[in-house]
């Protein structure tokens, strides 16, 4: 195994961390994380990097066609599905009200779309604190707990999500549970 240093050119993004970085095909696409701008704080920011070139990787900032955005978040999880989709999965906000997500994103690579399946939580305003008001569409049972530094992954048509922490508001909560999302019915078990 040998590291090397790969060219790249294009927009690209500023340091960051607790990002995700997915790969559909020759491209990846990394989404969120905590930047270096000033000031510095989480961000909803999607770039793709084409790799079809092996010699030097191109990046270019996604400007998504969707009005619904994913409210900015870092230390959330994405695995893709269904070939070009992008499911994402909780993290933490910069909110002074709500500080962890259990909401569900879905990034359509092949339209740059956002949505979220029937009864997803969605953003419904402000807090008042610079953060997202979060509510659902409809009861949801057996959503996990917000969290962020999880893991999930994709195995068949289900999200597996394991432990992180976090709980509602201000608490602070090591999880040791597991969830499994059905990406045909968007149900949690």
């Amino acid at each position: 195994m040998k590291w090397e240093a790969v060219n790249q050119s294009g927009e690209q993004p500023n340091r960051r961390s607790g990002h995700t970085f997915n790969v559909v095909g020759s491209v990846a696409y990394m989404f969120g994380g905590c930047d270096a701008k000033k000031p510095p704080g989480p961000n909803n920011e999607m770039y793709m990097l084409d790799m079809s070139d092996q010699q030097s990787f191109y990046w270019n900032k996604v400007v998504p066609e969707s009005t619904a955005l994913p409210a900015a978040r870092w230390h959330h999880t994405a695995s893709v599905f269904d070939t070009t989709k992008i499911v994402v999965f909780g993290g933490f906000s910069q909110s002074k009200i709500y500080r962890y997500f259990n909401d569900i994103w879905i990034y359509d690579t092949a339209n740059d779309l956002w949505s979220q399946p029937p009864g997803g939580a969605v953003v419904t305003g402000s807090d008042g604190q610079g953060g997202p008001k979060v509510e659902y569409a409809r009861p949801w049972p057996n959503v996990p707990s917000p969290r962020g530094s999880h893991s999930g992954t994709v195995m068949g048509r289900r999200l597996l999500v394991f432990g992180g922490y976090g709980g509602g508001g201000f608490s602070r909560r090591d999880f040791n549970d597991l969830f499994s999302l059905d990406l045909d019915t968007w149900e949690w078990e």
